[in-house]
């Protein structure tokens, strides 16, 4: 099942990101590689705004997905 959830803690020390699952009102840690943690960890820095990934709950897995301008 994939859901949109909300960033909610990045987690450097254990390279998990934390999203919040709006559906079920719940928390689900994403093990990411290192190159992609660091990523996360300059977009949470950087950014005061709300991030939402699409995630592969099941899976545990963040999916990949193209920006575009209508989004």
């Amino acid at each position: 099942m994939m859901e949109l959830c909300l960033v909610e803690k990045v987690s450097p020390v254990t390279n998990e990101v934390i999203f919040f699952i709006p559906s079920c009102k719940k928390t689900i840690a994403i093990p990411l590689s290192k190159e992609l943690m660091e990523v996360f960890i300059v977009q949470h820095e950087q950014s005061e705004e709300v991030s939402f990934h699409l995630i592969d709950i099941e899976n545990k897995k963040l999916q990949e997905r193209e920006m575009s301008n209508g989004i």
